[in-house]
């Protein structure tokens, strides 16, 4: 676990662990993350989208930075390739 880094506060929105690179990354779902916000700070969907957005998803802290997904389905991850 030497290197792996950890989203403060989101602990809950933890969905899984990446093995396939030189350190282990958490991975976190951005709604579940977006809904942690809602209920701490009171926000709404579009405010903690874009507060996760600008303040967690964009700081890259090294190799064991975490990775933030939107859980889609197969057709809608084929519909987003292809922008």
């Amino acid at each position: 676990m030497d290197g792996t880094l950890f989203a403060d506060g989101f602990d809950a929105a933890v969905i899984g662990v990446d093995f396939n690179h030189s350190v282990p990354r958490v991975v976190y779902s951005v709604p579940a993350m977006a809904e942690i916000l809602m209920k701490r700070d009171g926000m709404d969907y579009f405010e903690a989208v874009e507060f996760i957005q600008y303040n967690v998803i964009s700081a890259h802290l090294g190799d064991g930075t975490p990775i933030y997904i939107e859980p889609m389905s197969h057709s809608d991850a084929l519909e987003q390739l292809t922008y």
